[in-house]
């Protein structure tokens, strides 16, 4: 991993494990600048998209565990509203709803009614045939609400009782408190576009020069930090522990029965309900993981989590490579080099048993 310190970010930490044994290792430093601190085992950063499934899958599987809710029920029941009634909990979670991918950049609604409401109205002709999707962050921000419906409480509470607790993630929350600021790496510098939004959310600007320890994503920033597309920060200890309850078919979560129904490829063979599955010629699949078998989700700000339950494994990688701009390339094969470097490390029989911080 060394190598793409520099080069697709100012640093990273990765972690592989099976049932027996982690080993993680941290690389580079938390930025740029030349009195940055080293990359750190506690550092926590911005998920971006790894929130659709530590945070909005896990709480929903939660509740379908409960038997609180149909996955093919319209979310017209839950947005009295919407005309559109063929449109369901199903479609949006496997990316079938016909959703665009994102708000237009100089149209995002501040606060989540104003986004549910346009969001809504978007709403058209799903998604058909059997090998159609249509990749949206939009359904996520319409299953945060409904889970809220479901759960009878707000969404980061619902993943703290749900989620969080049960697997005793310690260092993985919404909206972090300024205790944390140090140890969450920056983002993306500040430009005009987010200094309107700060202006818009905030009425005032942030005195530091790049994004730190407030979410990345404009949306979820304009719902105020808590977001079921995005706004979960995280450590690559809670990660692990994640990544230990997928290997386990959702333990302490969900039966592994219904956490199996999730994580298995369905149309266009590669989207699970809420989670993606690796596809030929994709980082995942190139790293070696098991095509239409591993599972997981990448992050825009250079993070991902996956696991091959073939071979019994995980993979997790934190980076901030958005900082300091999102312009950078590189990060999908810093991914696949993730996943290499996990099937050579766990397949060592020096490393039997040990863990690395290096």
């Amino acid at each position: 991993m060394n190598s793409f310190v520099g080069s697709v970010f100012p640093g990273a930490v990765w972690a592989a494990f099976d049932k027996n044994e982690t080993v993680i290792r941290t690389y580079g430093r938390m930025s740029y600048a030349t009195d940055a601190m080293p990359m750190a085992v506690d550092c926590i950063f911005d998920l971006a998209s790894l929130t659709k499934v530590m945070a909005t899958s896990m709480v929903l599987l939660s509740l379908a565990e409960d038997d609180a809710f149909d996955l093919d029920a319209p979310i017209a029941d839950f947005f009295p509203s919407s005309p559109h009634r063929q449109v369901t909990i199903r479609d949006l979670l496997e990316h079938r709803s016909g959703l665009p991918d994102y708000f237009p950049k100089d149209q995002i609604p501040k606060g989540r009614d104003a986004q549910d409401k346009w969001i809504v109205d978007s709403l058209g002709r799903k998604c058909d045939g059997i090998n159609t999707t249509r990749y949206s962050c939009l359904g996520f921000l319409l299953l945060q609400t409904i889970a809220e419906q479901l759960g009878g409480a707000p969404y980061d509470a619902l993943f703290q009782e749900r989620v969080a607790a049960p697997l005793q993630l310690t260092s993985t929350f919404f909206k972090p408190s300024s205790q944390y600021f140090d140890r969450i790496p920056p983002t993306e510098k500040r430009d005009a576009y987010r200094e309107e939004l700060e202006e818009r959310v905030l009425g005032r600007l942030r005195p530091w020069p790049f994004v730190q320890s407030e979410v990345h994503d404009p949306a979820a920033f304009c719902r105020g930090g808590v977001s079921g597309n995005a706004g979960l920060f995280g450590s690559i200890g809670d990660l692990v522990k994640v990544g230990h309850c997928w290997l386990k078919n959702g333990e302490g979560v969900c039966s592994p029965t219904r956490f199996r129904e999730w994580t298995q490829p369905r149309y266009s063979g590669f989207r699970g309900l809420g989670f993606d599955v690796a596809e030929p010629n994709g980082p995942v699949a190139e790293g070696g993981f098991t095509v239409g078998g591993a599972f997981g989700h990448h992050g825009f700000t250079g993070t991902s989590l996956w696991i091959d339950p073939v071979r019994g494994i995980g993979c997790a990688l934190l980076s901030n490579r958005i900082h300091p701009t999102s312009t950078g390339e590189g990060i999908n094969r810093a991914r696949t080099h993730a996943i290499i470097q996990s099937l050579a490390v766990l397949d060592s029989t020096d490393s039997r048993g040990s863990q690395s911080f290096a």
